[in-house]
This record gives structure tokens, sequence and C-alpha cells, in this order.
């Protein structure tokens, strides 16, 4: 899988917030992410499996696997969901 092109993370005050980076793009498509959504958006910038992700997550977040694998479960859906995630 991997996060589908033409968007960015933009910082905005204390806000991790991802857009589209191109104008005629549909902004219904931006995101406000967490700590946690951003690192994983980033992983997604080249092809990796869940498997890939949950691993750098745990690596990265002092959190149990259970928690990591609800978070990341949860995400990716919310990006097939709004069709920003191509597999």
């Amino acid at each position: 899988m991997k996060a589908k092109s033409g968007f960015k993370i933009r910082r905005i005050a204390t806000m991790n917030i991802l857009v589209p980076e191109n104008a005629e793009m549909d902004f219904s498509e931006v995101l406000t992410m967490s700590e946690s959504a951003t690192f994983i958006w980033e992983k997604l910038q080249s092809e990796c499996s869940f498997d890939d992700v949950l691993n750098a997550m745990k690596a990265e977040f002092d959190v149990s696997e259970d928690v990591l694998r609800a978070d990341l479960t949860e995400f990716l859906g919310q990006l097939e969901e709004k069709g920003l995630l191509d597999k």
C-alpha cells in the first residue's frame, strides 16, 4: 500500500494538516493529523505493508502493540474512505 500522491502535510500552529497540493483538488479531503497519523502518512510515501508500518511505529512510539495496531487500522480506514490510499 502507498499514500495517494498529490497531498502534503502542512504545519499550522500546533496542528499537522494534510492538504491537496493542487488548488483545483477537492478540499473536503483535508485532514487534521495526530503525531501518529503524521508518522504513518510519512511511512506511506513509499510502498509498504501493514506490518512494515506497524513495526516502524513500535520502534518510534512507547505504546502497546494492540494500541498501535488499532490506531493504524483506524487511520488506514480513514485514508481508504477518503480515497487517499493506493493499495
